[in-house]
């Protein structure tokens, strides 16, 4: 009697629960629905998809960067997205450049004074247009989801006389971002804190159409997101997208400085990144992934700019930019150059950005390059000193440059006794500490005609006066 009383009271008690829900889902579907706030996904101080979003700071800027491949040629683009503050007006402005590798062609097209419509603040959504039609639109398409599975549509619509392009695309993550610094922020020092991250390895498809020709298009891309940095026109930035690895190296210069003050090295793997940070003279070193982050303490990187070539839209030939880079670091024995694919062909004045070409163990990579700080190709040659002693002819120089010295030697022609001469003849010089030296022998002449010649990394040269001296 009493297990069927039980019985009872538990069947009564499951039908009260049963209407109660009903009752519930009834009066709750039958009224408006309080909006839901998006799930954020922390990553250091950054919240995702919130952060993708725009800020309020001087200057903000989100760049994507496409290698796209058709059934038979190779794409490049480099897409970026600016605000920025202006003795307080708010400006949107797209810059876009575009390489067909196949036909050496690059295009470079600024758009100023955009509509900033739909810019959001919650997620990425940048949906800019101009007064005559053209469209740069750049949306996450599910904010709900976590970062690495993020999806985003580019859409660009843009049509001048002598050039038009449109592209439809669908990217998506294929790994977490990577966060500026160790949480998403970067102390500058004079030029102030930037924030942001990097999203590497994205994979990419959809159509492009280039002045008419359409074409379906897959590839790889990478992205950053930056905000709050001042002086721009100091900073060096490349990106490089390798077979297994992304390259990140951003750079800040003192007006004046040959080195650099600020300098943020980022090696990044499928699953976790090296990061190498230098600014005061101390580096700090830490590798980051879902571990957490282990310092590299007595790891040591190198950052080396190889060659210079000199922009061929300056008239007194003496502003160059960077042609060649090499990267080394002791932690996971990492080494890589890259380099301009086309050095010369940038449109800028004083800034040179454009497309690059990599390698390193693994095979070849692309990548990008902003460099907004140009350099000066200078040599002097100063107090050339000769004497003779014995069977060798000492020769000294003071010699400063601006850039590195890639080669110093000394040309001389001897007269000998007989009326002979042996000419077109050069010793290489070395650097002692304190001054550039060779020694050459006379072999029993009695005259030298005698100059120093130096030539920096950017193939310039300088020439000392040419002097003759009496060796016997």
């Amino acid at each position: 009697m009493s297990e069927k009383k039980n019985m009872k009271y538990t069947l009564a008690a499951l039908i009260i629960i049963a209407v109660l829900l009903t009752s519930y889902l009834y009066i709750s579907n039958s009224q408006t629905q309080p909006v839901q706030k998006l799930s954020c996904e922390k990553l250091g101080i950054l919240e995702f998809p919130r952060d993708e979003g725009n800020h309020s700071m001087p200057e903000e800027r989100w760049v994507i960067y496409l290698n796209l491949s058709s059934v038979d040629k190779n794409y490049y683009f480099m897409i970026s997205w600016d605000i920025s503050y202006m003795n307080g007006v708010k400006s949107y402005n797209v810059e876009l450049m575009y390489s067909d590798i196949t036909s050496k062609d690059i295009v470079l097209k600024h758009y100023k004074s955009l509509n900033g419509v739909n810019t959001s603040s919650n997620a990425l959504n940048l949906s800019w247009d101009s007064s005559n039609g053209d469209i740069f639109s750049l949306i996450r398409e599910n904010p709900q989801s976590m970062m690495k599975d993020a999806k985003y549509h580019l859409q660009i619509k843009t049509v001048e006389k002598d050039w038009s392009f449109s592209a439809n695309l669908r990217i998506q993550y294929i790994r977490q971002p990577v966060l500026f610094g160790l949480d998403g922020s970067a102390y500058m020092g004079i030029f102030g804190t930037f924030y942001g991250y990097l999203g590497p390895s994205l994979s990419i498809g959809g159509q492009i159409d280039i002045n008419g020709t359409r074409s379906s298009v897959t590839g790889r891309g990478m992205t950053q997101h930056i905000w709050g940095f001042t002086q721009s026109n100091r900073m060096e930035i490349l990106y490089m997208q390798m077979k297994n690895v992304d390259l990140f190296i951003s750079r800040f210069y003192e007006e004046r400085g040959k080195d650099p003050v600020r300098e943020y090295v980022y090696i990044i793997y499928p699953d976790n990144h090296t990061a190498f940070m230098t600014g005061n003279n101390r580096t700090i070193g830490a590798s980051i992934g879902s571990w957490g982050i282990n310092d590299l303490k007595g790891e040591k990187y190198t950052v080396r700019i190889t060659d210079y070539f000199r922009n061929p839209k300056d008239g007194a030939g003496m502003l160059c930019y960077p042609d060649g880079w090499y990267v080394n670091s002791s932690y996971g024995r990492y080494k890589a150059i890259f380099y301009p694919m086309m050095p010369g062909s940038s449109p800028e004045q004083r800034s040179w950005e454009g497309f690059m070409v990599g390698e390193d163990k693994d095979g070849y990579g692309w990548g990008f390059a902003h460099i907004f700080r140009y350099y000066i190709t200078h040599i002097s040659i100063r107090n050339v000193n000769f004497s003779a002693q014995g069977s060798e002819v000492n020769v000294s120089a003071n010699i400063s440059s601006s850039l590195p010295l890639f080669h110093v030697w000394a040309e001389y022609n001897l007269s000998f006794p007989d009326g002979t001469w042996e000419n077109g003849t050069y010793a290489n010089m070395s650097w002692n500490g304190a001054y550039w030296v060779a020694e050459i022998p006379n072999l029993g002449a009695h005259k030298m005609t005698l100059r120093v010649i130096a030539e920096d990394e950017a193939y310039s040269m300088a020439y000392s006066e040419e002097k003759t001296y009496t060796l016997q």
